[in-house]
């Protein structure tokens, strides 16, 4: 790798990088708005200024587009240069509004954090707010344009990544804002993500709250649940509820990014009506029963009717962990010799492929390349849904295990499943439905920002998941629901990584030598490949530790 001289010092330094991302990568720092990695660099901010070169032939330049070179001398902090960034500095701040404590993006706007550890400590500037009203560009996005600096990170994502070229930059100079390109229209897609990437709070989002601000957030690194691309994604949760997502970077699977579907996913889910007891009975003779109860009569209910089990079937779906899929599985094959064993087809939409290849999948389960997977390791032949519904037609199928899904509850609706008539049935579900009122007994389960596992993605990339949010305190954790359906020791796991060994050791495959420790080791380390924390740049600075404002990762 070449070797370049840094305040002083010889550091070695990745080839092809700018010579900003060498810089951050050698442990030094050096303040920057229009920059971000996944975009070009248009060097408008000229914040990013170093000095290159050595006694009078040294020279301020943005360090954003200049490539590293062999032998290089660079300063990051000479007097020629703090000066330049404070100027800079002082020019934005000159037209720009003190509305901070009204202001979403307070505690984690870029130009808050370089005012106060790069700006200058007095101004003999006026300032001069820039007389222009609020609009919104879209229901996703609400653009405050007294605050922006014409950084241009915006109309570079839609034109760059998006590719729809939605917003541009009209006027020039003091007078440069954001609109809309003549005859488009921002729709939904990835608008979130140009909230993200503003290092202001010109651009946010108009349902977005200040109680409580983001320095009170906790944020929990997991997997979006909202399709099978398993977008990387920070949780930010307080007092235990959800108040927002945000993409984390992960260059070989959602880049900086994440579609406004999965970001806003989760309001939908917090809106449901939950099951927080098992219930026995169907229709108007449910009623709640205990837990020790409800899993007798589960275990009961599902021993083996007939020769080799053919009256027994088993339904599961692709937003079951990898886990719990496994529990289940083996359940079906061993303990309750099921007959048919099949996958919920699942919600399918539109599959959109971005600009910089970016992918909303068609598939919107999680985790139905796990489940193939596993069944395939266990010698399973997945049957189909055409067959379990020409089998319950038939009436060849006597009992059940269902784990409910909204596509399931579509199609027992709309009478293309009838479980009416089965001698015994249970669902496992989150919330109430048709489906769980045809059910003999109903066992609540937990929604995928409640529990803690694995997902396999598309291309058959094992994440972890982990909880953000408690579930009911009445439901316990479904791989431990799973487990006490067993009647053998076989089934008794103590900890959830106990069964991510057992499968790496019987199935192999995508998950030969994974556990929880190792799946800790390969999450990308960001610093080490020189990349962005999610489209919020700078929440990767304030981790690596070159801003003040609080890391709030657990």
């Amino acid at each position: 790798m070449p070797t370049i001289q840094l305040n002083g010092e010889d550091v070695e330094v990745r080839p092809g990088k700018s010579l900003l991302l060498a810089v951050l990568q050698a442990g030094e720092f050096i303040p920057h708005l229009c920059f971000h990695p996944a975009l070009s660099s248009p060097v408008s901010c000229r914040l990013c200024v170093a000095e290159l070169g050595e006694g009078d032939n040294a020279v301020l330049m943005p360090t954003c587009n200049q490539p590293v070179i062999g032998g290089m001398v660079v300063t990051t902090d000479s007097h020629e240069v703090v000066k330049a960034r404070a100027d800079v500095i002082e020019f934005l701040l000159k037209s720009h509004p003190l509305d901070c404590p009204t202001c979403p993006k307070a505690g984690e706007c870029e130009l808050q954090d370089y005012a106060d550890a790069h700006g200058s400590q007095s101004s003999d500037n006026e300032w001069t707010p820039r007389s222009t009203s609020n609009e919104r560009l879209g229901s996703r996005l609400a653009y405050y344009p007294s605050r922006c600096i014409a950084c241009s990170r915006c109309s570079r994502f839609s034109e760059e990544v998006s590719g729809d070229g939605d917003l541009t930059l009209a006027h020039r100079g003091e007078e440069t804002v954001i609109s809309l390109s003549p005859g488009h229209f921002l729709g939904d897609g990835l608008v979130g993500n140009t909230v993200d990437i503003c290092p202001v709070g010109a651009l946010v989002d108009p349902d977005s709250q200040l109680d409580p601000p983001p320095w009170m957030l906790t944020g929990i690194n997991s997997i979006c649940p909202g399709c099978s691309s398993g977008c990387n994604i920070r949780v930010d949760v307080f007092e235990g509820s959800i108040r927002r997502l945000k993409p984390r970077a992960n260059l070989e699977v959602n880049q900086y990014w994440m579609c406004d579907e999965g970001r806003f996913g989760w309001r939908e889910i917090q809106r449901h009506e939950r099951l927080v007891e098992p219930c026995s009975g169907s229709g108007d003779d449910e009623k709640a029963v205990s837990w020790d109860l409800a899993l007798d009569a589960a275990r009961q209910g599902l021993s083996q009717a007939g020769e080799g089990g053919d009256e027994i079937a088993v339904v599961l779906n692709g937003n079951l962990t990898n886990e719990e899929t496994y529990l289940l599985l083996r359940l079906a094959r061993d303990e309750w010799h099921a007959g048919l064993i099949c996958m919920d087809d699942g919600k399918y939409g539109q599959e959109r492929v971005f600009k910089s290849g970016f992918t909303i999948r068609a598939d919107r389960t999680p985790n139905r390349r796990g489940v193939r997977e596993i069944a395939k390791g266990l010698g399973i032949d997945l049957g189909s849904t055409e067959m379990l519904g020409t089998r319950l037609r038939n009436g060849e199928l006597k009992r059940a295990f269902v784990v409910a899904s909204d596509n399931l509850v579509e199609q027992q609706a709309a009478g293309n499943y009838v479980f009416d008539d089965l001698d015994f049935l249970v669902v496992g579900a989150t919330s109430p439905s048709s489906l769980t009122k045809a059910a003999h007994l109903v066992l609540p389960m937990l929604t995928a920002f409640e529990k803690d596992g694995t997902l396999t993605n598309h291309a058959g990339r094992v994440q972890r998941i982990r909880v953000c949010t408690p579930g009911p305190s009445t439901v316990p954790e479904d791989w431990q629901t799973l487990g006490r359906l067993a009647t053998n020791d076989q089934f008794d796991f103590k900890q959830l990584d106990e069964i991510l060994v057992a499968m790496s050791r019987e199935i192999g495959g995508l998950f030969s030598g994974l556990s929880f420790e190792r799946l800790q080791q390969l999450e990308q380390d960001d610093r080490a490949v020189g990349q962005a924390y999610g489209a919020g740049w700078s929440d990767r600075l304030q981790q690596w530790g070159f801003l003040h404002v609080d890391d709030h990762r657990k």
